[in-house]
């Protein structure tokens, strides 16, 4: 026995209820979306419960105030390429 065989009542089933109740079946789906959209946009899907407040960590930057180099860099090298 096969996959196919096995599933062929399963698919017949759905066929015969898609082809009996596909006006139903239309509208609980637009129902059924319409609801998870109209969730989703009044902050269903936002975090609820959090009591505990953001902790802020200041960190020091240490800076140096002579941040001029010590060296001058390096002279490009001559190019005979004359445009």
């Amino acid at each position: 026995m096969n996959m196919t065989n096995a599933l062929m009542p399963v698919l017949d089933f759905l066929d015969q209820l898609i082809n009996d109740y596909w006006e139903l079946l239309f509208f609980a789906f637009v129902f059924a979306c319409l609801t998870i959209i109209a969730w989703v946009l009044s902050g269903g899907m936002r975090r609820k419960g959090v009591t505990q407040e953001t902790a802020i960590m200041i960190v020091p930057i240490i800076g140096c105030s002579n941040n001029t180099p010590t060296n001058d860099p390096p002279p490009f090298p001559a190019s005979d390429d004359h445009l």
